[in-house]
């Protein structure tokens, strides 16, 4: 990258030199069959600092690890003037913060098949496939882990889609289903389907906003269709536009 950026490396009796437009801009040092870069060494102003302080120069490390650094004087020249530090870091809160594990549903599970049935949605893909698709969806009966995908032009093909897939489902198993968990995407919520699970005594489980983990049934089997299509995909070299054939 130094290379790129214009600059010239020489190496030389365990020197290295980095100069940019004729000029010296850094040099390192051999050790152990490795180049150190020579530093300038800290200005005793720069070296003393709080305990905060070094925690926020260090990339907001964690401060019982800042405190081990300096006692066990890991960091020639670190001094700490105090040792006070802020009761909550808001930036830390900030950019360390992840959401804690979604809890087990428990409960009792289904004893027979379309008492539970996942279902989601994945699309756009980059480009269309052969049959004009951008989306694809998935069926998955919570009993047997029996999946269907059905391919679709847009999203409100789904309707369209689970009416047929409804049809042939529950004839084949000679159950009705039960419940539909999905999440809250206008596809899944039209006055239509909402009719149709009336008229079936289904009932409609969505999830919380912005929380797929709910339904991570679906979500999980759609990311690893996805993953063994572009696999294969990329094995074999083939154009984008198969991605539905390879799921």
């Amino acid at each position: 990258m130094m290379e790129e950026r214009g600059a010239a490396l020489s190496f030389k009796r365990g020197m290295s030199i980095i100069k940019m437009n004729e000029k010296i801009d850094a040099s390192g040092t051999r050790k152990n069959g490795l180049y150190h870069l020579d530093m300038a060494p800290m200005s005793d102003i720069a070296a003393v600092a709080s305990l905060q302080l070094w925690h926020e120069r260090l990339g907001h490390v964690n401060v019982a690890g800042v405190q081990r650094m300096i006692k066990n004087k890991d960091i020639d020249g670190l001094m700490c003037s105090a040792m006070a530090v802020k009761d909550v870091c808001e930036p830390c809160v900030y950019g360390k913060a992840a959401m804690t594990p979604m809890p087990s549903a428990g409960g009792v599970r289904v004893t027979r098949r379309l008492q539970l049935v996942h279902s989601d949605l994945g699309g756009p893909m980059s480009e269309p496939s052969r049959g004009e698709a951008l989306y694809f969806g998935t069926f998955t009966d919570d009993f047997s882990r029996w999946t269907d995908v059905v391919f679709l032009h847009k999203k409100s093909d789904l309707l369209a889609e689970y009416k047929k897939w409804l049809k042939k489902a529950q004839l084949r198993t000679g159950n009705k289903i039960k419940v539909l968990r999905s999440d809250n995407g206008g596809e899944y919520m039209s006055s239509v389907i909402k009719a149709l699970h009336d008229e079936n005594g289904t009932s409609h489980q969505t999830t919380v906003p912005d929380t797929p983990q709910q339904n991570r049934v679906a979500e999980r089997l759609n990311r690893v269709l996805l993953e063994m299509a572009r696999t294969m995909m990329r094995h074999k070299d083939v154009d984008q536009d198969l991605w539905a054939d390879a799921i």
